[in-house]
C-alpha cells in the first residue's frame, strides 16, 4: 500500500512530505537516543575510553587479564561506535537537507578514525603470541577454570 502511494506521488511529480506520512511508517530513533544530549554523552564517553589504548600500547599482553581487558574495552568501544553511527546515519537519512544531522555522521566517522589510530596494535600483538599461550590465558579466566582449553 505504501509503495503504491509513493509511486503515485512520484509519477505525479509531487514530493512526499514526512508530515503527511503516518508514524507507523517512520523510524522511532528515540529508542536509540532520546536527545542529542544523550548522543553526546555516549560520544564523549567513547572519546575518553579510546585514550585507554595509549596505556595498552605501552604494555604487552603478558597475562590473561591483559588480554581480557583489552578485548573487553575494544568490544565496548566498537559497540558504542556502532550505536552512534546507526543513530546518526538514520537521523541523517530522515532529512538530508538538515546539515546538523550530516555533521553527526561526520563526527562519528572521525571518532571511528581516532579509535582505529589508537588501537591499531591490538590484533597484530595478539597474532604475534603463540596460540598455546592464548589457550593458557583462556584457561586461567575465572569463568573457564572448570573447563579445559
Amino acid at each position: 500500500m505504501v509503495i503504491f502511494v509513493i509511486l503515485d506521488l512520484m509519477f505525479k511529480g509531487e514530493t512526499m512530505n514526512r508530515d503527511k506520512i503516518s508514524n507507523k511508517y517512520k523510524w522511532n530513533l528515540d529508542v536509540i537516543y532520546s536527545s542529542r544530549e544523550d548522543f553526546y554523552k555516549d560520544y564523549n564517553l567513547v572519546k575518553d575510553k579510546i585514550n585507554i589504548f595509549k596505556d595498552y600500547e605501552c604494555n604487552n599482553i603478558n597475562t590473561a587479564d591483559d588480554l581480557l581487558n583489552i578485548l573487553k574495552d575494544s568490544y565496548i568501544i566498537e559497540r558504542m561506535i556502532d550505536k552512534l553511527y546507526s543513530y546518526s546515519s538514520l537521523l541523517s537519512d530522515l532529512d538530508t537537507s538538515v546539515n546538523e544531522n550530516e555533521e553527526l555522521v561526520e563526527e562519528v566517522s572521525n571518532l571511528y578514525d581516532l579509535y582505529s589510530k589508537n588501537s591499531y596494535f591490538v590484533i597484530p600483538n595478539i597474532l604475534k603470541k603463540d596460540y598455546s599461550e592464548i589457550e593458557k590465558f583462556y584457561a586461567l579466566l575465572p569463568e573457564n577454570s572448570s573447563q579445559g582449553p
